[in-house]
Parts: structure tokens; C-alpha cells; sequence
């Protein structure tokens, strides 16, 4: 993922303004931060089904 400060000028955001979303981001699970190395997105562990399905 990219940094915050590239985040910010990429978006024209503020720095708080990303902050807060990657916070939220890692509350809800689809990306963790380790101190120091960065933020990353989560592999996901398994496929949900198909809601089509093959039952016609």
C-alpha cells in the first residue's frame, strides 16, 4: 500500500484525513500496519462460493 505522504499528495488529502482512514481500514480488517515497515494488505484465506451456483 502506499505511503501516507504519497497518499496525501497523490489525493490532496490531509495527513490526518489518511490516518484516520487506514485506522479504520485496520479496525474493519482488510489491511494491518507494522511499526516502522508499513501498511499491507490482507491476503484473503478463503473464496466465498459462487451465489450462482450450477443448481438450474
Amino acid at each position: 500500500m502506499a505511503s501516507e505522504t504519497q497518499l496525501v499528495q497523490q489525493y490532496g488529502l490531509a495527513r490526518t484525513t489518511v490516518r484516520r482512514a487506514i485506522a479504520v481500514l485496520v479496525e474493519e480488517g482488510p489491511v494491518f500496519t507494522v511499526p516502522q515497515r508499513g501498511t499491507f494488505v490482507t491476503v484473503p484465506t478463503s473464496a466465498e462460493p459462487d451465489e450462482a451456483g450450477d443448481d438450474a
